[in-house]
C-alpha cells in the first residue's frame, strides 16, 4: 500500500534523528533536513517526529490517516435530519413535487424559525440521492407505475452468435478462483 510505503520511508528519515536525541546532540538541523527531504514544512516533520518517537520508533505511527469526516458520517443535528426528512416526505414525495430551491428554503426557513444552523444545499441535495428511488417512484407514480420499472420481470434472453451479449459482474465475493492447471511431469532419461 501508498500509506505503508510513505509511513517507511519517513521512518527511515527520523530514525537517524532519534539517535542524535539520544546522544544529547542538538536536532533542529537535522529536522530541517528531513523536512527537505521528505518535502514536508517543519511545523508537519516535527508532529511526525514526536509521533515516532512517542510510539518506540514503529513505522506504523506514520501511516497516512484519512483526513476530514468518515464516509457517511452525519455532521448536523438530529432534529434539523428529522425536518429535512420530514420535508422532503411532504413536498418531493408527492405527484407534483415542488422544485429543490423550493424545498430547500422551506428547510432552511423552518430552522431558522426554531433556531438551528439551516443546511447547506449539498447537504439537503445528498438526503434526496439518498432516498430508496423505487419509494421515490411509488409516491409519485403509484404503486403499478413503480413495479413496472423496478420488479423482475420474467423472461429469456435468446443469443443466436458468440460473444453476441457479454455481461460484466463486479461484485466483490470471498472467494479466490485458481484455474486448473495440469502438472507436468519431466521425464528424466537414464
Amino acid at each position: 500500500m501508498a500509506s505503508e510505503r510513505i509511513a517507511k520511508h519517513r521512518a527511515a528519515v527520523l530514525r537517524p534523528i532519534l539517535e542524535l536525541e539520544k546522544k544529547g546532540e542538538p536536532i533542529s538541523a537535522a529536522i530541517g533536513d528531513a523536512a527537505w527531504e521528505l518535502g514536508l514544512a517543519k511545523s508537519h516533520t516535527w508532529s511526525l517526529y514526536r509521533r515516532l518517537r512517542e510510539n518506540d520508533a514503529r513505522a506504523t505511527a506514520l501511516e497516512l490517516d484519512r483526513r476530514g469526516p468518515k464516509p457517511g458520517s452525519k455532521r448536523i443535528a438530529e432534529d434539523v435530519e428529522i425536518m429535512i426528512d420530514e420535508s422532503l416526505r411532504r413536498y418531493y414525495l408527492v405527484r407534483e413535487r415542488s422544485s429543490f430551491l423550493r424545498i430547500w428554503r422551506e428547510i432552511r426557513a423552518e430552522c431558522e424559525a426554531k433556531g438551528f444552523q439551516p443546511p447547506t444545499r449539498k447537504t439537503v441535495k445528498a438526503r434526496l440521492d439518498a432516498m430508496d428511488q423505487r419509494e421515490v417512484f411509488r409516491k409519485r407514480r403509484g404503486a403499478e407505475e413503480a413495479d413496472k420499472v423496478f420488479a423482475a420481470r420474467p423472461g429469456r434472453l435468446e443469443v443466436s452468435a458468440p460473444l453476441e451479449v457479454v455481461q460484466i459482474d463486479h461484485t466483490t465475493s470471498d472467494i479466490t478462483l485458481v484455474p486448473a492447471v495440469p502438472k507436468l511431469r519431466h521425464r528424466t532419461q537414464m
